[in-house]
């Protein structure tokens, strides 16, 4: 039996750290609101045509319904030309009344 495989068990390490503080550091720029909670997640993508990581970011402001936006890349792989290209189409998303979640490349 094989051992199980924890996808939300956090990692660690220089690497990781700084790009997470780069991703919310991107984000919180594009959004320009400064009362938005923003959360980065990498975790395993367990679906068979995914690639082996992926990174969410939710945008939570204080006064709107939270936002999702999804990359299927580990963290350390995402740039800010990502983060920003992903919330000017959530954006768009969100002016067209659909839901509040954009999958990114």
């Amino acid at each position: 039996m094989g051992s199980f495989h924890n996808p939300f068990k956090p990692r660690s390490g220089t690497g990781y750290i700084e790009a997470l503080a780069n991703i919310r550091r991107w984000a919180s720029a594009a959004i320009a609101n400064d009362d938005a909670l923003i959360s980065v997640t990498e975790i395993a993508c367990p679906l068979p045509d995914c690639p082996p990581r992926e990174t969410i970011i939710l945008i939570m402001p204080t006064r709107a319904a939270p936002s999702k936006l999804r990359m299927h890349k580990a963290m350390a792989d995402v740039t800010e030309a990502d983060v920003l290209h992903g919330i000017r189409s959530l954006e768009k998303v969100e002016q067209r009344g659909n839901a509040k979640e954009f999958y990114g490349d």
